[in-house]
């Protein structure tokens, strides 16, 4: 209640409007707190951290169930702080072999009468190599597994082997870090990506990436890690069934449900902004995120699924967990709901 009564409105107020800004002060925010371990044991405590719930998928010991997802921290830059809020599981990036700057601002707007938000980042990312450095100083102190998400350059192709080269670029320089990959085909921000979830396309990028981290894998003589594909809820659920079986065959561990959607599923007059272009996440994707994962589940008993989309307290997380999501994700619920909202999601409050 402090953080919604009190917090958020002098952040967004601090802010002027501007969702990115905000998001930027609370990532310099977080830096700075992160430097005080005793600052840390207050926020973990706060957000009942240690109390630990775990799971075990793929050969991975998740804490618990609950993960923040890709976009928050893009470039690792605050770990340690994410960490001390309780999740499971971190998810960085979309990370880039380079980076780039991502599409003009603005680029990010709240849709606060829905607790949502609109956002057509493009991509922006410091680039593999500062998100190296940035993993390799907090290495020691990561006691959570790290996804990493993979993408394209803006101005790479969308072509199957042009987006496989970009992804195993990232792949090769940051293996050490991560747990399991993310490849994420399936942002509506960046042109003529999401062309490329077509059963055909997916089959040979998810052969393309699996046969790189088989690769390492069997250089390093380890297990291969896991390699999920991110889809988006606007494909039709046939196309997503079709695309999904293809990327099994092809040795892809799973996938994660779903990215966000270029549909304005809004009632009644539309707010403010609601008409920028760019992905809609919060509470309106969910429904249809979970559909998502209870179709994927049906068709595959054994995948591992994640299921994102509009997560902001202990139910709805749980109706994730009810159509057989093995892990579930939040982003915007963070935004709105403030830092307790994955203890939440964990269901601590009713334990």
């Amino acid at each position: 209640m402090t953080y919604r009564a009190l917090i958020r409105p002098i952040l967004f107020a601090l802010s002027q409007g501007d969702a990115e800004r905000a998001h930027v002060m609370a990532l310099e925010a977080m830096k700075l707190m992160q430097r005080a371990p005793l600052f840390l044991s207050l926020i973990a405590w706060h957000c009942q951290a240690n109390k630990q719930q775990p799971v075990t998928h793929y050969g991975i010991t998740f804490p618990n169930d609950v993960g923040l997802a890709a976009g928050f921290d893009k470039n690792g830059e605050v770990i340690p702080f994410l960490q001390a809020l309780g999740p499971g599981f971190l998810e960085i990036g979309t990370v880039l072999p380079k980076g780039q700057p991502g599409n003009p601002r603005p680029r990010m707007f709240r849709i606060p009468e829905y607790d949502s938000l609109i956002n057509r980042m493009g991509f922006n990312s410091e680039g593999a190599d500062v998100v190296r450095r940035n993993l390799q100083r907090w290495q020691s102190s990561v006691k959570i597994p790290i996804g990493i998400s993979l993408g394209k350059h803006k101005d790479t192709a969308a072509e199957v082997e042009p987006l496989v080269q970009d992804c195993a670029l990232t792949l090769a320089l940051l293996r050490e870090f991560a747990d399991y990959w993310v490849i994420n085909i399936s942002s509506p921000n960046t042109q003529g990506l999401r062309g490329l979830q077509t059963k055909e396309y997916a089959r040979m990028i998810a052969r393309g990436i699996v046969q790189v981290e088989r690769g390492f894998a069997l250089q390093y003589n380890e297990p291969p890690k896991p390699v999920l594909i991110k889809f988006a809820c606007d494909m039709a659920e046939t196309d997503m069934l079709d695309a999904a079986e293809a990327c099994r065959a092809e040795g892809v561990s799973g996938f994660v449900c779903t990215n966000t959607t270029t549909q304005r599923p809004f009632v009644g007059k539309m707010p403010p902004h609601a008409e920028e272009i760019g992905g809609l996440s919060g509470p309106l994707l969910h429904d249809r995120a979970v559909r998502a994962v209870d179709m994927l589940r049906k068709q595959d008993s054994k995948a591992l699924i994640i299921g994102v989309g509009g997560i902001r307290d202990f139910p709805t997380a749980q109706h994730f967990r009810d159509v057989g999501a093995d892990l579930v994700q939040l982003y915007t619920g963070l935004i709105y709901e403030g830092p307790r909202v994955i203890r939440d999601a964990r269901g601590l409050l009713q334990a």
